[in-house]
């Protein structure tokens, strides 16, 4: 099963066209970015292959990323975004956490608060800075709703045909 897999991502990661998606959104909004604004940044179709060519995607003051990549109190080896933790958003700016809204009832975290650096459009700090983690994103304004199905392996045994003895107590 390993070696399948293997040899479609392989395939896939030549052929297939990119897109960003989120599949439980977290409400990010970037408080220091202008109300009203929507940009339209460039995103490649397919890093391994340029012939496909590219995309606008647009992006705006408010976004949604995965839950998974937010913690509010972060573990060592967790890169993603926490709290005074910058990272940045794939194909458009580094962005700062600077709090976290609960539902007053639950706790839950419904919408992180943020900051953006105008200068690292693209990707890249002008003063060097690194970020040790990359997320992707949707504009909120923008998302579009899908169906998404989510395979897992069709056996719970590595050898399904063979049989397995069961020892029986007489």
């Amino acid at each position: 099963m390993s070696l399948l897999e293997y040899c479609i991502r392989e395939d896939l990661n030549k052929s297939a066209p990119r897109v960003m998606s989120v599949l439980r959104p977290l409400r990010l909004v970037i408080e220091n970015y202008p109300e009203g604004k929507t940009e339209e940044l460039e995103a490649v179709n397919n890093p391994e292959d340029p012939g496909m060519g590219s995309r606008k995607v647009p992006f705006s003051k408010v976004l949604y990323i995965e839950q998974d990549d937010f913690r509010e109190d972060p573990p060592k080896q967790f890169f993603r975004l926490a709290p005074g933790r910058e990272v940045r958003l794939r194909y458009a700016y580094f962005i700062t956490c600077i709090g976290v809204v609960k539902d007053e009832h639950t706790g839950e975290i419904v919408e992180l608060r943020c900051t953006y650096d105008p200068a690292t459009r693209g990707g890249d700090a002008p003063d060097g800075r690194k970020v040790k983690a990359t997320l992707h994103w949707v504009s909120a304004g923008h998302a579009l709703e899908a169906e998404v199905r989510l395979y897992d392996y069709l056996f719970a045994r590595q050898h399904p045909g063979k049989k397995t003895e069961i020892s029986r107590q007489t």
